[in-house]
């Protein structure tokens, strides 16, 4: 099962997550949903990463009723997925 992700947690492009869901913490961190926002990273293709959000996360775990994030979801930019999280909880 793939990791959890958590604020400050990178995308592949070395993005890391500056939101999240504050009342559930995952090793003291808030965890990433659907929305977290991305900080900007690279242009890529032919647009600039601004405003990027997680994306495409688990649908049946959920907080917040909002599914959460783990490694390997796209982002909103689909060009970047999620790396890392947490070491030691994991779902899917």
């Amino acid at each position: 099962m793939p990791a959890v992700q958590r604020k400050t947690d990178s995308n592949d492009a070395g993005a890391a997550i500056t939101g999240g869901f504050a009342s559930v913490r995952v090793n003291n961190l808030a965890i990433s949903i659907n929305g977290s926002a991305v900080a900007n990273h690279a242009k890529s293709k032919s647009y600039d990463h601004k405003n990027i959000t997680t994306a495409n996360g688990v649908g049946t775990v959920r907080a917040g009723n909002t599914p959460i994030n783990v490694t390997g979801n796209a982002d909103s930019c689909k060009d970047h997925k999620r790396v890392g999280g947490s070491p030691d909880v994991r779902i899917g």
